[in-house]
């Protein structure tokens, strides 16, 4: 997958179904139907093939796109994700899967909403704003670069087709998942090397951020490992995650500098942290934690949210390089020095007996990646399952 070249995008000077350019603005001071225009472009990128809404690029005397403006550092810094995020769920539904990138082209800084096309539904406008947002509408992008509704019956159509197509694609992954279930070892050629890297990083982990404050933890490990070989460039895999914007999942922010390459594949691990991710070249991943015990017990519901994240990324990760169809094992390890309890919104559940409890699934890539929570909360009942005993 190649980076996204937004200098391109922003320079372009050409719109078209898949980039808008307005001029510089501030989103703190913009009016409600203004905040809404943007929105009405969203949706319609969202609901045709995607695509990019430059802010930042005015029009000359004779309407063309190419003057650019740049933003200031307030103007630029307005545009924050959470709350125009906020501001974009309110009137459209479902949510709309998108970014905003600050890129800085020729000197110039510019933010540019990157929109995905919708995934499953369509997305439609769920509260009216003045001319700009109507309630009830479905709103594409054509090719003379209008962000509309739909109205005419072929493209209400073409929006149904596209919607069947997506859920179709999406329960036949699930349904190769499945019938992969049966399938749950792997050869010990193809894990050997790989479970000695993965020790390998555990232990560096280890050494370097186990907690020595007297305070009782536990060490949790999720492990995602596909089956056969694969080798990846280095380059290709910083450059995928920064694409994807995998490195957000865990932490809002950081930056692809802040990962750093090792000899076997890429690592996080901030300073002073008790986490650490890792990806390997062969398309593995390890996250482990040492995770505080509240009275002695751990909290399940909190396990249940590192194991979602990480299937996420792992999943995201393997689309990214075409690895939807590998099978992946998927393990979760919790050890301690003692037996631990665990918990679940303050109440204690069960106990496991021993030191060191785990549980695996095996799935492939797009059925992880069509519905992370759902795997991770099966992984935690399968998990609470194998516990001793139940208190």
């Amino acid at each position: 997958m190649s980076k996204t070249d937004y200098a391109e995008i922003i320079t372009r000077a050409v719109e078209s179904d898949e980039v808008d350019y307005k001029a510089h603005q501030s989103w703190n001071t913009m009016t409600r139907t203004a905040k809404a225009k943007i929105v009405r472009h969203l949706a319609a990128f969202a609901n045709t093939r995607g695509g990019y809404l430059v802010i930042g690029v005015g029009e000359d005397n004779s309407g063309y796109p190419g003057v650019l403006q740049g933003l200031t550092d307030d103007e630029a810094a307005s545009f924050d994700p959470s709350k125009v995020g906020a501001f974009v769920k309110n009137y459209i539904e479902p949510p709309i899967d998108f970014t905003i990138e600050r890129p800085l082209v020729n000197g110039k800084r510019f933010a540019v909403f990157a929109v995905k096309p919708f995934s499953t539904m369509p997305h439609v406008c769920c509260q009216a704003v003045e001319h700009e947002l109507r309630e009830g509408v479905f709103y594409i992008r054509t090719k003379d670069a209008s962000s509309r509704p739909a109205t005419r019956a072929f493209e209400l159509q073409q929006l149904i087709q596209r919607a069947l197509r997506n859920q179709r694609e999406m329960l036949g992954r699930m349904l190769r998942g499945i019938l992969y279930e049966t399938n749950t070892t792997m050869t010990s050629t193809d894990q050997s090397g790989v479970v000695e890297q993965i020790h390998s990083a555990c232990e560096y982990f280890s050494r370097r951020r186990k907690p020595d404050d007297g305070q009782e933890y536990a060490f949790v490990r999720l492990t995602v490992i596909p089956d056969g070989k694969q080798e990846l460039p280095v380059s290709a895999m910083l450059g995928v995650v920064a694409d994807e914007h995998l490195a957000q999942i865990f932490e809002e922010d950081v930056s692809v500098s802040q990962i750093h390459e090792v000899s076997v594949g890429i690592r996080r691990m901030s300073e002073n942290s008790r986490w650490m991710w890792q990806v390997f070249k062969n398309g593995s991943f390890v996250y482990v934690s040492y995770v505080k015990l509240s009275a002695g017990a751990l909290d399940l519901e909190q396990v249940n949210d590192t194991v979602c994240k990480s299937l996420a990324f792992a999943s995201r990760f393997a689309s990214s390089f075409r690895q939807e169809e590998r099978l992946y094992s998927v393990r979760l390890e919790v050890t301690a020095d003692a037996p631990v309890d665990f918990s679940s919104d303050g109440r204690r559940l069960a106990s496991s007996g021993s030191n060191s409890s785990t549980a695996e699934i095996c799935r492939s890539a797009a059925d992880l990646a069509s519905a992370p929570e759902v795997h991770a909360a099966r992984l935690i009942r399968k998990f609470a399952a194998g516990l001793e005993e139940y208190l």
